[in-house]
């Protein structure tokens, strides 16, 4: 951390290291069959994700002479650019709020799909038994964010919407499997976080929500990205599996239940968190163009303006157009 409380570049890139002997084997890999994808899901109800459960993605890829090999899922995008930084994976997803730190930090990738976060799918939830019903009282209270990601940038959208100052609230920083445990042991009061932890802390601890996404003017999109190596030398995989997670959102768009039912069954989650998910509102999934690059802008900056990150990287860096 440096002076400011904004985590330094070593703090951003921390953990990459330990995926150097992986990324050894997947450039030893590469070289041996260049047509090799590697791609990190999360645990989320993504087309990425469902384009693994149901085999459209590979099926994609494979009619083209590519071979897909999957690794996850990991629990957040932070955790999958450190294995993207050294080369151990090709392809993930991840919020914009974590782009924001992975870009300071000079990750090697390029974001070339885009979505805004479902109107309900994200936010601030409170116990049951914490007395809680509005934001304004979360002051002095502890509330679980994973540090320089969606979590804290939910919280602080929140409290500002109301006027109160971040440093009113005792902010608790923790990974998602280590919020979710916070929250339902009563460790934190609250717990800023996205789908599918929001939906199975309401179902499972019977959480309230006292701000969502479209109450807060949330702009922490879902962004799918590639790393340089792979659109340098592969640009056509690329291209490949952006038509196919088009093709995913509309199918999962078009079967909310079945898609949620899908992930659960994968994902080990029970039927009503499940039915609660296909009743988010849907997302549509597009290209980077310039309305998108100018989010992703608005959201870096607002991080740089509540001093989560050090400096406003250069977007236009860090995006790929595939249409």
């Amino acid at each position: 951390m440096n002076a400011s409380g904004s985590p330094s570049r070593r703090q951003l890139l921390a953990g990459a290291g330990s995926f150097a002997a992986a990324a050894l084997i997947g450039t030893r890999a590469r070289a041996a069959d260049s047509k090799v994808v590697r791609i990190g899901y999360l645990k989320s109800l993504s087309p990425l994700n469902l384009g693994r459960l149901r085999g459209t993605v590979a099926s994609a890829l494979a009619a083209r002479g590519y071979t897909v090999e999957w690794q996850g899922p990991f629990p957040a995008f932070a955790p999958a650019v450190e294995a993207l930084t050294p080369g151990a994976i090709d392809i993930t997803e991840g919020s914009a709020t974590s782009a924001s730190s992975a870009m300071v930090a000079g990750a090697p990738f390029k974001i070339f799909a885009y979505a805004l976060p479902s109107a309900d799918g994200e936010g601030v939830i409170v116990r049951p038994d914490s007395g809680i019903t509005s934001v304004p009282q979360l002051v002095g209270k502890r509330v679980a964010v994973n540090r320089g990601g969606s979590g804290e940038y939910l919280l602080a959208l929140a409290l500002s919407k109301h006027g109160i100052s971040y440093d009113k609230v005792d902010r608790v920083y923790l990974g998602p499997a280590d919020g979710a445990y916070a929250f339902s042991t009563g460790a934190v009061a609250g717990w800023s976080v996205w789908d599918p932890y929001l939906a199975i802390a309401q179902i499972r601890d019977k959480g309230r929500v006292i701000a969502v996404s479209h109450a807060i003017d949330d702009e922490n999109a879902t962004i799918v990205v590639a790393r340089n190596s792979l659109i340098t030398e592969q640009p056509e995989a690329v291209h490949i599996i952006y038509d196919a997670l088009i093709a995913e959102n509309k199918w999962a768009t078009a079967n909310p239940l079945a898609a949620a039912k899908l992930w659960a069954a994968d994902a080990k989650v029970d039927d009503e968190t499940a039915t609660l998910l296909s009743r988010r509102a849907p997302v549509t999934y597009t290209a980077v163009n310039t309305n998108v690059a100018a989010s992703l802008l608005r959201v870096a900056r607002w991080f740089n303006d509540e001093k989560i990150i050090p400096t406003v990287p250069n977007v236009s860096d860090f995006v790929y157009r595939v249409g």
